[in-house]
């Protein structure tokens, strides 16, 4: 089962590493630059939609915000309440182990 994905983007091309729920990670490099993203992209896209399909057949509500409204809500919210918002999102599964991790660092920074 997969974790989570990442990338990197180089000035001539990418690369990706999967992680699985194993704790192993594979890591393929030379990926063309402008494919990259677009994979990792519908990559996230396709963990959405399975995510959204498992909350559903358990008869729950499936809703997604969008990771930027999240880091950008108003000010007077505190820190704690956008972490809080952050774990509802991995808790969700709309957002990976990763995702999560890399969003509670831009928030704690």
């Amino acid at each position: 089962m997969i974790k989570g994905i990442d990338h990197k983007i180089g000035w001539t091309s990418g690369e990706i590493t999967i992680y699985y729920l194993t704790g192993e990670s594979k890591h393929v490099v030379n990926i063309a630059k402008n494919q990259t993203l677009e994979f990792v992209e519908w990559f996230r896209n396709r963990i959405g939609l399975e995510a959204k399909r498992k909350i559903e057949s358990r008869g729950e509500q499936y809703s997604q915000a969008p990771l930027v409204s999240v880091l950008k809500s108003p000010q007077s919210a505190s820190i704690a309440d956008e972490l809080s918002k952050l774990v509802a999102l991995r808790d969700s599964g709309a957002l990976s182990e990763i995702e999560f991790s890399e969003a509670k660092k831009k928030l704690l920074q």
